[in-house]
Parts: structure tokens; sequence; C-alpha cells
């Protein structure tokens, strides 16, 4: 899948082998904190989505602006390919 605008995104295999092992880790426990999502999981996730640039003064938000934003805990650190 590609899209047309400056922010055109791929598809890939490993892309989703990817997120499916970030699913795998959810179900299993690993990046959750008292039932919340943790910081680095959302990280993981969105990283995963969209690697494109940030215009912050376009309007543009940082993962780690919504991760300050709803309080997302810190949870323990975790690697996908460890």
């Amino acid at each position: 899948m590609t899209g047309s605008s400056k922010h055109a995104v791929v598809i890939t295999e490993n892309t989703l082998d990817y997120l499916q092992k970030l699913i795998d880790y959810v179900d299993m426990g690993i990046g959750k904190v008292e039932g919340k999502c943790s910081s680095q999981l959302f990280m993981y996730v969105s990283n995963a989505i969209y690697e494109g640039d940030t215009e912050i003064d376009k309007g543009d938000c940082r993962w780690n602006d919504i991760t300050k934003t709803w309080n997302l805990p810190s949870g323990r650190y975790f690697t996908i390919y460890g």
C-alpha cells in the first residue's frame, strides 16, 4: 500500500510481523502497567505506523507529546528483538 502525499506509507511483510509481535506481547501482559499502555509500547506502535517527519510549527505532534499528555506510565523496559 502506498500513499500519494509526501507522507507515503509502505506496508511490508516485516511491518505486519512486527505489529503481530507487539500484539503478542500485549496479550502476554508485556508493555502494560496496571492495565494501561506503557509509554514504550505506545512508542513502538506509533513508530511502526508512522516514520515520517514531524512539523511542530504546523501543529503536528510527536509520540512523546502524546505519552506526556495522556500520562502513560513508563513501565518496564522491553525490546522486540531481544
